[in-house]
Formats: C-alpha cells, structure tokens, sequence
C-alpha cells in the first residue's frame, strides 16, 4: 500500500513534495479523495476521516472525525469543507470553527 501524497509541478512535470500520511499521524485506511489551494491539502479516507495538512511543511493541522464510514468525496473553499461518505451523510464544516459541523442525510428518491 502506497502511503504518500505527492504534489506535483504542472510545468516541470516534476514532484516538489511527499506526504507520508501513514507516518505524519495521518489516514488508517486509503486516501480517496484531496483537494489542495495554495497553502493547505485536505485528504479523505475509508478511516472515515478528513485531515488538513499544511502545503509548506507538510505537517497534519487537524482531523475532522464525524463520518461514520469511509469518506469518498470532498470540495472546499476559504470557508467551507463539505464532504460526503458511504455512510450515506454530507456534511458541511466551517474553516472558521471545524468544531462546527452541518449534517444532510442522503435518502433514495422511491
């Protein structure tokens, strides 16, 4: 099982950095999904967490645990993650207090 995230340089086609999420208190199970911005990678896993990690030093800034199951998707701006899992739940989290999360349960059209 590979355990890194790489980040790479579009216009050298070059890596320019690797997380070792296994070893930096990161992800359990595997990494389905990240985003990153300038600053900041957020990944999600089938540990049924998000981790925000810091772009620069690539060290775990924090880990948002409210999934009951494996996360499989995630979008995020200045403000707002919102993330979805098999557990069949969306979640929304505020950048400005992850304390802070919003929940919409996914239910089949009949």
């Amino acid at each position: 099982l590979d355990t890194q995230i790489k980040v790479w340089d579009i216009k050298s086609e070059r890596c320019i950095q690797t997380l070792d999420w296994a070893s930096a208190e990161g992800h359990t199970g595997v990494v389905r999904c990240l985003q990153a911005d300038t600053w900041r990678i957020v990944s999600a896993a089938d540990d049924k967490t998000l981790k925000v990690w810091s772009l620069e030093s690539g060290k775990r800034l924090v880990t948002l645990r409210e999934h009951t199951d494996g996360v499989t998707c995630l979008q995020f701006n200045d403000l707002k993650i919102v993330s979805g899992s098999y557990d069949k739940t969306v979640k929304l989290w505020d950048f400005t207090n992850l304390e802070t999360c919003y929940q919409a349960t996914i239910v089949p059209l009949q």
